[in-house]
């Protein structure tokens, strides 16, 4: 859980584990997160703890790090037991998923070990930390939420258990409301619950999806409604797609919209995937949505040809949009495949075959693309435990067998992030974990050594939280 101290101790009488247990039994610390294995990494886990024999425990740890792809080699933006930027007091523990902009700045959340914080966001820019957020009166750094996208002006999107959007502002150092659970807008009586992705443009306009009331204007409205929305904080809001208005697509109206892929451009153009409803007939689409005007456009759906192949199905799960309007995103097809596509200047083509991976019988889909499509044509996501990209061709940016600063085999976090300008003009980022068995013999933690590295993907996987659901929790340990 990040921002949770982890301790591993044995209560110790006399010195067996199976001993009766005298009165004078002590709780002695045996590790702690952040501490050194023999082998020199920090580990920000512990897990699965078990006594082997009378003086004998091992368990399983893990270490993580932010790292920066740029050209052929990593670097490392932060890592477990790394230092924490003062004033603040101790180190970098469990490090959550990043984001980065075209300066290559970097956000990120990170649990620490730390006397006075549990856990805090940092901007990384030009070598320097930046804390984000409030410090309480009890000395807690207070982190708006989950770290979600970051601008060319280094502001940071924030989201908050899909309750409530914040926006810190790096020209001021404030954090500033955008929208929460409760609020209205145009058309909205009460906001209920916000989807996963939101977005952020580079003058400062959050797109995001929604839950919500409408205001009754006929009877038998639904009570619920969905849409996707655009502004800059309270009484800023638009309507940028509401469930049941009219759609681009002649004779039907927008279906549910609730998270969907989203993208946004600097000159504040949205490309979103979403459904049409014609009679209670649901079909996927890709829409353009142009501020001057404004006006929406289809880009692609389904019955469309590609390649003179025709589309079965436009999943969610990723559409980008370049500075000229081009807009890529995921197209599947009758033979099962599923490929990504470009629209532009009123074309479809397929730029990749199948990205789905076939692994000893088993299928492995693309998941956790970067909402964004670069001039270069760029686009990057996640198929399995890599990280991969397509410039051109599909390669691989970051693999399990990847030599990196935290050792191989790694495995990646669920999200990877790249600067609008792709690989030819900026840098890409993403978190990494690697897992290892940790013994102690005799109770000593100068006994520790690294029993196995590289545990299995899946295994190693198990320390993910793809929705961001770890909280600021309190210190825990695990005894014996």
């Amino acid at each position: 859980m990040m921002g949770a101290a982890k301790v591993l101790a044995a209560l110790l009488a006399g010195s067996t584990v199976g001993a009766p247990i005298a009165d004078a039994a002590t709780v002695q610390v045996l590790f702690r997160s952040g501490d050194a294995a023999a082998d020199g990494a920090r580990l920000d886990s512990i897990d699965n703890p078990i006594a082997t024999g009378p003086s004998t425990v091992i368990f399983r740890g893990g270490t993580s790090a932010i790292l920066l792809r740029d050209g052929g080699g990593f670097g490392v933006v932060a890592r477990t037991g790394d230092p924490l930027p003062p004033p603040l007091v101790g180190t970098f523990n469990d490090l959550g998923d990043p984001v980065i902009n075209g300066a290559g700045a970097v956000a990120f959340q990170a649990g620490v070990n730390s006397p006075t914080q549990r856990g805090g966001t940092f901007l990384y820019e030009r070598g320097t930390f930046v804390p984000i957020g409030i410090l309480t009166t009890e000395g807690v750094l207070f982190a708006p939420g989950l770290v979600t996208d970051l601008n060319d002006a280094g502001d940071v999107l924030f989201s908050s258990k899909r309750r409530r959007i914040d926006l810190w502002s790096r020209a001021d150092g404030q954090i500033a409301h955008v929208v929460k659970n409760g609020d209205s807008a145009p058309g909205v009586r009460r906001f209920r619950r916000f989807g996963r992705q939101l977005v952020l443009s580079d003058g400062g306009v959050v797109v995001f999806q929604a839950n919500f009331q409408p205001l009754r204007t006929r009877p038998r409205m639904p009570h619920v409604l969905t849409g996707i929305f655009a502004g800059t904080g309270p009484g800023r809001l638009s309507v940028i797609a509401r469930q049941g208005d009219p759609s681009p697509v002649p004779g039907a109206a927008y279906g549910p919209l609730f998270d969907e892929a989203l993208s946004i451009n600097a000159a504040g153009e949205v490309a979103f995937t979403g459904r049409t409803d014609a009679a209670g007939s649901l079909s996927d689409a890709v829409f353009l949505y142009r501020p001057t005007g404004p006006a929406t456009s289809v880009v692609a759906r389904v019955g469309d040809t590609v390649d003179g192949v025709p589309l079965r199905a436009i999943p969610p799960s990723y559409v980008g949009v370049d500075s000229t309007g081009r807009v890529a995103f995921m197209g599947c097809f009758a033979d099962g495949s599923c490929r990504l596509v470009l629209a532009s200047g009123g074309v479809l083509s397929a730029l990749t075959g199948d990205l789905q991976r076939e692994t000893a019988g088993a299928s492995i889909p693309a998941t956790n693309f970067a909402p964004r499509l670069t001039d270069g044509g760029q686009v990057a996501w996640q198929s399995g435990d890599d990280v991969v990209r397509y410039n051109g061709a599909v390669t691989t940016v970051l693999g399990a067998a990847d030599a990196t600063p935290i050792g191989a085999p790694v495995v990646a976090g669920p999200l990877a992030s790249i600067t609008r300008g792709g690989w030819r003009s900026g840098r890409a980022v993403m978190r990494s974990t690697a897992s290892t068995m940790v013994g102690f013999g005799r109770w000593s933690p100068a006994a520790t050594r690294s029993v196995e590295q590289g545990t299995s993907g899946t295994s190693a996987s198990t320390r993910r939280a793809p929705e961001h659901s770890r909280s600021w929790g309190a210190r825990s340990r695990v005894e014996r």
